[in-house]
């Protein structure tokens, strides 16, 4: 039981990595952040919940996983590659079409809501 604890101590300590070494990462969490300030105050319903719940969890492990991505390549390829640069474009290319699609759903889901309040 103890080393699971530990495990959820090391899982922590990265996530406070990446937000601590990551602008991008501080964004999304921001974006986040507002996201379950407004589904609050707009009281949406536990499917929109569930929505926005999953859309916040993989643009998160998605931002991190393109840390470590590149994290890795920058350690084991200090030099200046292009195929290493190429690769670690398609890993943010990634994320941005997990955050592109996550910012669609937020406005599918929080657009009517506002103008049904003007």
């Amino acid at each position: 039981m103890r080393k699971r604890i530990e495990s959820f101590g090391y899982a922590i300590k990265g996530f406070r990595l990446v937000l601590k070494s990551e602008p991008n990462m501080r964004i999304h969490v921001m974006a986040a952040i507002l996201a379950i300030i407004l589904s609050w105050l707009l009281s949406i319903e536990p499917y929109e919940w569930l929505m926005i719940v999953v859309c916040i969890s993989i643009v998160i492990a998605a931002e991190i996983g393109n840390t470590v991505v590149e994290k890795y390549l920058d350690l084991y390829y200090p030099e200046l590659n292009p195929n290493i640069g190429a690769l670690k474009d398609m890993s943010a290319a990634s994320v941005l079409v997990l955050a592109v699609a996550s910012a669609i759903v937020g406005c599918i889901i929080f657009i009517p809501k506002i103008l049904n309040l003007l």
